[in-house]
Parts: C-alpha cells; structure tokens; sequence
C-alpha cells in the first residue's frame, strides 16, 4: 500500500470528520464465465480387439538418420534408373489425319482399351484413352499413354493388347474391334494409327450455271446414298441454283468397306412446278459433270 493512502485526505478534513478514507485496493480480480466448454465422452470396451487410428505426421527432417546409417544399404544406396525395374514405355495412338473432318460429321468419338499383362507375377495394367471432336478443334489427334516395366524387358516388356470402340452420331452402340468383347488385339509397335472402320471419298460436282439458263432451270439437288455401319441412308445433300457464283462443290462421303455408293438428281424448272426426276446411278468415279435435261 502507498504510504499516506488510508489517511484523511484534504478534501475530506474540510467537509467532514469522519476518521481516515475507506481502503481501496490497487488490484481488481474480475471472475468471468466460460460458456465454450466442450466435452467427449467415449465408452472403449476391453473386452474386444480394435483399432483406433490416431494422426501420425511422418514428415520432417532426417538429415541426422542420413548421417548415422548412410552407409548401411538396409536403408540408403546409390540405384541406377535405367535398369528395367525403373523403366517405362510409352505408346502413342493417332488418329488418321484422313478422317479428322468426319468427327464433326459422323463420329463422336474414339476410345482405347489397353491392357498390359506381366507374367512375372505383377497384376495387369490397364488404361483406357480417347479422342473427340474437341480434341481435334484443339489440335489434337494423338494421345500417349505409359506402362511399367516392372523387372521385364525384351519381348516380354514391348508386348501388350488394345481395343479400338468407334461411336457414331445416332447409334446407341460403338464398333467395337474386336468385335468380340474377351478377345485383345495384341501389339508390340510404340505408336498405332487408328483408322476408322469405313472409307472414305473426295467427290468433286461441277455444274455450269450458263446451261441452266438454256435449259429452263432453276435449281436442281444431288443426293448420295451409302451404307455406314450396315445402315443405307442418305448421307449428304447438295443444292445448287442457277445463280450461285460458283460452278463447282466438294463433298466427302464416308461408307462401309466395299459397299458401293450411289446418286440421284434432281432439277426444277423456272415456268412450272415440275420436278425432273433423274435415276438412281452408282457413282465410279471421283468427279461429277451435271448436265440439266434438255427441253
């Protein structure tokens, strides 16, 4: 306590006579409540065998374990990458660059399947890749993937199967190759052209626009029948009129192996309703010379 504290102060011997002030304390103690109190409660039962997992951080620094047991090959040696147990291969699947164009006319996309079996008691590898027309928009038509080689090398390492499922616009199912869903084909090759199961065919049209006139055409259409994935159909459509600025088109037809492919014209005329239709001919060639019907 300051000296002098507890006596009469000045003030007070003039208003009154009352004895020495009141003590006061220099020290205040303020007794809060704590209302954020938690508590868990766990009933562990001894009579049983468990297993209570408790976070274990294994991290840190084991610059002085290095330095006790550097040379004790139990725990550090020096390992050279290279050898077989450490290496990888890679396998590239591109897509033809003939059909990029039929993604955004036919196909959705293609998928991989590839499996890598080891015989050397490891468990198989499998990965599955696959290209789409965004790909393509992005300039991409190849894609890489990677497998182990887990001790192998030699034949035993390059050796590995695939499957190639192909999806088209409006089919339910893909194409599957092999057709058959247990059977793999087998590979040793590091980079695999994907070629879709169909043909292809650059048809150039010319059409001059000067006859339509001498003829009394207006306008005439061109169709082209095919058969895609066993389906016959009409695949493209293609109209040209009597004043369009150019005389010649360019189509690309896509059908099944072998299957033929086939066209129909037909014109219209200025002065009627008439429509002239022309017969159904297989197409042999790659180029196309349109004639109207003469009056």
């Amino acid at each position: 306590q300051i000296p002098g504290r507890q006596e009469k102060g000045a003030f007070i011997k003039w208003f009154s006579d009352s004895g020495d002030q009141p003590y006061t304390t220099d020290y205040q103690f303020v007794l809060k409540r704590n209302k954020d109190v938690r508590v868990n409660k766990f009933y562990l039962n001894l009579s049983r065998s468990s297993t209570i997992k408790v976070p274990f951080f294994t991290t840190g620094n084991i610059r002085g374990f290095y330095g006790f047991h550097k040379d004790n090959d139990q725990y550090f040696r020096i390992i050279n990458t290279d050898e077989p147990t450490f290496q990888k291969r890679q396998v590239i699947f591109q897509l033809d660059g003939n059909f990029t164009e039929a993604f955004s006319e036919i196909l959705n996309f293609v998928l991989v399947s590839f499996k890598k079996d080891y015989k050397n008691g490891q468990p198989a590898v499998t990965k599955e890749i696959m290209i789409n027309a965004q790909d393509l928009q992005e300039g991409i038509n190849l894609k890489e993937l990677s497998y182990p080689a887990l001790g192998l090398s030699g034949e035993d390492l390059i050796n590995y199967n695939y499957r190639v499922s192909w999806s088209f616009k409006g089919a339910q199912k893909t194409i599957s190759f092999p057709a058959n869903q247990d059977l793999w084909l087998e590979s040793k090759e590091a980079a695999i052209p994907l070629i879709p199961p169909f043909d292809k065919k650059i048809i150039e049209i010319d059409a001059d626009r000067t006859t339509f006139v001498e003829a009394g055409i207006k306008s005439g259409t061109i169709r082209f029948f095919t058969i895609l994935n066993g389906e016959p159909q009409v695949q493209k459509s293609l109209v040209f009129r009597d004043t369009d600025p150019e005389n010649t088109n360019t189509v690309a037809l896509y059908f099944d192996h072998n299957q033929p492919v086939a066209y129909q014209v037909n014109w219209y005329q200025k002065k009627s309703d008439k429509i002239i239709e022309g017969e159904v001919i297989q197409l042999d060639d790659d180029f196309l010379y349109l004639l109207p019907p003469s009056n």
